[in-house]
């Protein structure tokens, strides 16, 4: 599998482990028809969270070069919605892990694009919400100020949901 096919896989994987949120972006798909997921599936979405456990780099990453922060914090955002967090006891190595590549992105001082600036957002403010990690708060309210509505990509909109839902930063609700 190319390296495109390899990326692609990790993301339909990843939606299918969210519960087919965002189904009908199949990008991969080589059936006419995708599979309905509206209702989930629990045995396909464990086999997804399964594989993209065993896909994650010893440095608690997915994918490589570019896509490396975007694919990671998709990866992560599957993890989570599925309620698996540090102190999961199937994946409770494979969370922190991802949750520690995700904190040391956010930390970067790195001049990114706008979607993955958001990425980080909704990541960040989703693990905060499930964990009320102390140490998530800062660098997500750093990562959320970066978040710029006039450039806002279709992740916009969920990074600014899951930063109100967390709490994290109300007085930035105004401003998303």
């Amino acid at each position: 599998m190319d390296g495109f096919g390899k990326r692609m896989g990790v993301l339909g994987l990843a939606v299918l482990a969210m519960g087919g949120v965002g189904a009908n972006l199949c990008v991969s798909c080589t059936s006419p028809k995708p599979p309905d997921l509206r209702h989930g599936n629990p045995a396909a979405s464990d086999r997804a969270v399964s594989w993209l456990a065993k896909q994650q780099h010893s440095d608690g990453h997915w994918g490589s070069n570019r896509h490396r922060v975007s694919l990671t914090c998709l990866a992560t955002l599957a993890l989570f919605s599925r309620g698996e967090t540090p102190s999961s006891t199937e994946y409770g190595r494979t969370a922190p892990d991802a949750l520690r590549a995700v904190l040391r992105d956010a930390e970067a001082d790195a001049d990114r694009p706008q979607e993955e600036s958001e990425l980080l957002t909704w990541c960040l403010a989703e693990a905060y919400a499930q964990t009320r990690v102390p140490a998530l708060r800062e660098p997500l309210r750093m990562q959320a100020r970066k978040l710029d509505v006039r450039q806002a990509s279709p992740w916009h909109a969920l990074a600014a949901k899951a930063l109100f839902r967390s709490g994290a930063a109300p007085e930035m609700d105004r401003e998303l």
